[in-house]
């Protein structure tokens, strides 16, 4: 996952709302000698997101750690791979969900479809604590040169 990526980007607030469609170049690199991958990027509407994700050794489980500049808050997502090959993360036993409104929000972060020069991850949302939940944005990377 280490290296250039053009992001194509569907998004929506809400599960019934119309998806916008949008792009951007980030980078991703690692430290820790490998141990760690990690992003620093801004959206177009000018939001910065930082976030990392390593592999916990201790607990045999992935972590991912966010940050966006417009919540203000860090937000720990962990998990694993399954049998298909889907990196599964949430947030529901990190309890660090966030407030919309009067709504406690969880996130879910799948990323599939792993090659060498693309991946997908599908954000997801919960508001009954991760009974059930939606797609609230698609990201499909594809390396750049």
């Amino acid at each position: 996952m280490v290296g250039r990526w053009k992001v194509a980007v569907a998004q929506r607030s809400q599960p019934d709302a119309p998806l916008r469609e949008s792009e951007l170049e980030l980078e991703i690199g690692s430290a820790m000698d490998g141990k760690v991958i990690e992003s620093h990027y801004s959206t177009e509407e000018g939001q910065e997101i930082m976030w990392s994700l390593s592999f916990d050794t201790f607990r045999k489980a992935y972590r991912l750690t966010e940050f966006r500049s417009s919540r203000g808050y860090m937000d720990i997502q962990q998990g694993t791979f399954d049998d298909a090959g889907t990196l599964t993360l949430s947030n529901v036993a990190t309890e660090t969900s966030y407030q919309v409104a009067d709504l406690t929000v969880h996130g879910r972060f799948n990323v599939s479809e792993i090659t060498p020069d693309s991946f997908k991850i599908e954000r997801e949302a919960s508001i009954d604590g991760g009974e059930s939940w939606w797609v609230a944005v698609t990201e499909t990377y594809t390396r750049r040169p």
